[in-house]
């Protein structure tokens, strides 16, 4: 199964999976956006998405899941 890395530092957020690499700047606009475009994300196997909202809320540093959920 695929593997998704998240990881946010210096104003950026880094998103990493064994097929593409990419960065975006940390801005609210771009958070709400990338939290739908993770969640879309499906494992190609199990039809899953790769990325949970708890593993969202934690990437970005958020205490509960329900603060990303909701988008």
């Amino acid at each position: 199964m695929a593997q998704v890395a998240i990881h946010c530092h210096d104003h950026r957020v880094e998103i990493r999976s064994q097929a593409f690499w990419c960065e975006f700047w940390d801005t609210w606009a771009n958070r709400k956006v990338l939290f739908v475009v993770l969640r879309a994300l499906r494992s190609p196997e199990t039809g899953k998405p790769l990325v949970t909202y708890q593993e969202l809320a934690d990437s970005f540093g958020y205490p509960d899941r329900r603060n990303v959920q909701n988008f």
